[in-house]
C-alpha cells in the first residue's frame, strides 16, 4: 500500500500478493520466504547441536565387581571356598556357621 502526500491509503499496486489487513498489507511472498528461512535455519541448527552432542559421549559405567567366591581363613590366612564351614589347610571350625551333626 502507498500513501500519497496527503496521506490517503491507495490500493496495492497491480501484479503484488498480497493480503490486506486494516491498512496493513502483509506481503505472501515474503512471509513464505520467512517461513523457508526459518526451517532452513533450525535444521541447520539441529544438526550441528547433533553432532555436538554425538562427540561428547558419556564414558561406559564400569561393570560391578563380581561376587566373591573365595574367603580368607582367620586362622592361617589361607585361600578358602566361600561356602567352606572348616578351614581344608588347619582344619580350624570357621565362625558363623551351624554345627554339622553327622
Amino acid at each position: 500500500m502507498q500513501m500519497s502526500a496527503d496521506r490517503k491509503p491507495q490500493p496495492a499496486r497491480a501484479g503484488t500478493m498480497g493480503l490486506n489487513v486494516g491498512d496493513v498489507m502483509i506481503g505472501i511472498g515474503s512471509f513464505i520466504n520467512a517461513i523457508i528461512n526459518f526451517l532452513i535455519v533450525a535444521f541447520v541448527l539441529f544438526v550441528v547441536i547433533k553432532t555436538i552432542n554425538s562427540l561428547h559421549k558419556k564414558p561406559a559405567e564400569p561393570e560391578a565387581p563380581a561376587e566373591p567366591t573365595t574367603k580368607v581363613c582367620p586362622y592361617c590366612q589361607s585361600e578358602i571356598s566361600i561356602k567352606a564351614v572348616r578351614c581344608p589347610h588347619c582344619t580350624s571350625k570357621l565362625e558363623g556357621f551351624p554345627e554339622i551333626n553327622n
